[in-house]
């Protein structure tokens, strides 16, 4: 066992290093969510290409976790809803949206 620890050296360190990585990321992802406490307020990261364009929102978060998010759109306003929703698995995650085209050329999809 000796010879070989020897001869591959380099092959031995190729494997058990990362493998030791992952394990102090595993690790460390158990301690954190072991002590960290839940968040307090459910919170909602909005983005747009434009930031000045012509939309207008407003979004709920109830008890049960259903995001309720309504839009309306100015003249020639485009708008396109891309969401992601992270939760445990044990959630019943829905997302409900109501879109008004107020303005004239406005588009959603």
């Amino acid at each position: 066992m000796k010879n070989f620890l020897r001869r591959n050296f380099v092959l031995v360190l190729g494997i058990s290093l990362p493998m030791l990585l992952i394990a102090a990321l595993l690790l460390v992802h158990g301690i954190s969510r072991l002590t960290a406490t839940r968040p307090a307020y459910p919170v909602l990261y909005v983005s747009f290409e434009n930031y000045f364009g012509p939309h207008f929102y407003d979004f709920d978060i109830d008890e049960s976790g259903r995001l309720e998010i309504g839009f309306t759109l100015a003249e020639d306003a485009d708008f396109t809803l891309g969401a992601a929703q992270l939760a445990t698995g044990t959630e019943t995650l829905e997302i409900v949206t109501d879109v008004h085209h107020t303005g004239p050329n406005a588009t959603s999809a």
